[in-house]
């Protein structure tokens, strides 16, 4: 089975203005993927991952702005087949990202890079992983 870093995530996060450009940010992320394996039988990863941190937003008065953000996060995945026994592992980590966001009156679009690492294991291999996002929004 491809590992988390082979697979589509899907997610949201919440972004609260405090003061002169800083922000916090929270985000959810969660994969989903099932493959026939090597060792028979359907094989399903799955993992989730909630992360809590800080962004800086420069050029703010324009509508193209920049950010760079990072923080801490938590990483649950779940490894099954029905030929071996379940895996599981969490792991806290750190996560940094930073982006370019394209603002229409309350909407926003752009591009988002992030990477991350975490403690989290399975099949003896690290959840660590890089992740390019085309995003929407809303602003209010």
């Amino acid at each position: 089975i491809d590992s988390v870093n082979e697979q589509q995530a899907y997610g949201g996060e919440v972004v609260l203005g405090v003061k002169d450009g800083w922000s916090l940010e929270g985000q959810y992320f969660f994969a989903t993927e099932e493959k026939t394996s090597a060792l028979g039988g359907q094989s399903k990863l799955e993992s989730n991952e909630f992360a809590l941190g800080l962004r800086h937003t420069f050029l703010r008065n324009l509508p193209v702005k920049l950010y760079l953000g990072g923080g801490a996060n938590f990483v649950d995945a779940k490894l099954t087949n029905p030929n071996i026994p379940e895996q599981t592992d969490d792991g806290l980590g750190f996560y940094i990202h930073g982006g370019v966001t394209f603002a229409i009156l309350m909407f926003n679009a752009g591009i988002d890079l992030r990477a991350i690492s975490t403690d989290a294991r399975l099949a003896d291999e690290r959840l660590d992983y890089g992740q390019a996002t085309i995003f929407i929004g809303l602003t209010f």
